[in-house]
């Protein structure tokens, strides 16, 4: 049992994700049907609201030849700009309630129960919960925003003004600044996954409360240092004069943090492991 656990076994890992995709597929498949439903029901209320709009030109006396058409795609624009803005808000979301579910399979003793009969090791059940919830939430979660994407463009043209946008987003910000926001967002999943590990059950609901509480003493703390009576200019010239500096070293700080994350999840997954292990002797 000892060697089992602590071993790494590609054969035994497939065997592994087969199973679980054979016991829980009709979930995952429910789980990518809501998310891309999700994008979906968006793209459409969006796009009906953008083909109301541009028919609505129509009626507009003064609106001819040219005017019109600029009329047309400034409506078109900011539709596809009101998609973008709502994605990057469901991405955000959806990949913290993606990480809650991490450890789900561990809210309850029965379930932790079923969970250590697994013929596998703990790194193998550990890698397969990263696998599906952290890279395969951030697939789902891309693949229904691209489908939100066609949706648009088949409705009034406007997929590629939303492609323009991401692309826009990038040059304007940078590799440094674009792998900020990244990192950003993943830090989400990573810090729910690890609320997943800690407390299981209701999860995303804790794990909310808590970084919320951090949040705000975070920020009564940054409001205190603000009203002491120190001359702040010096620091944020620095601050100006040293701005990419500042965006790596903020990248460095979210790769940490992520990694840090996962890192006490695992530790964590297998204390919950070894506990339960001794439980059921």
């Amino acid at each position: 049992m000892e060697k089992l656990n602590s071993k790494f076994s590609s054969k035994r890992f497939s065997d592994l994700m087969k199973a679980e995709f054979a016991v829980n597929k009709s979930n995952y498949i429910k789980l990518v049907i809501g998310v891309i439903g999700v994008f979906a029901a968006v793209a459409l209320l969006i796009s009906i609201s953008a083909i109301i709009d541009i028919n609505s030109l129509e009626h507009v006396s003064h609106l001819t030849g040219r005017s019109f058409e600029e009329a047309v795609k400034f409506k078109q624009s900011s539709h596809s700009n009101a998609y973008f803005g709502l994605s990057i808000v469901i991405l955000s979301v959806g990949l913290t309630i993606i990480g809650s579910l991490t450890f789900s399979n561990l809210a309850s003793k029965r379930q932790r129960i079923s969970a250590l009969m697994i013929p596998a090791s703990q790194i193998e059940k550990f890698i397969l919960r990263f696998i599906i919830y952290s890279i395969g939430g951030v697939i789902s979660l891309l693949i229904g925003f691209f489908i939100g994407i066609g949706i648009i463009q088949i409705a009034y043209g406007g997929g590629a003004l939303v492609i323009n946008n991401i692309t826009y987003y990038i040059e304007d910000f940078s590799i440094s600044g674009t792998t900020a926001w990244i990192l950003l967002a993943l830090s989400g999943n990573s810090l729910y996954a690890l609320g997943s590990s800690l407390w299981p059950k209701i999860s995303w609901i804790k794990t909310w409360v808590i970084i919320s509480a951090i949040e705000w003493l975070g920020a009564i703390c940054l409001f205190f240092i603000a009203s002491l009576h120190v001359v702040w200019k010096p620091f944020f010239m620095y601050l100006d004069d040293h701005i990419i500096g500042m965006i790596w070293t903020c990248i460095a700080a979210l790769a940490i943090m992520n990694i840090a994350c996962w890192v006490f999840a695992w530790v964590r997954y297998s204390k919950i492991q070894i506990i339960q292990r001794f439980m059921t002797k």
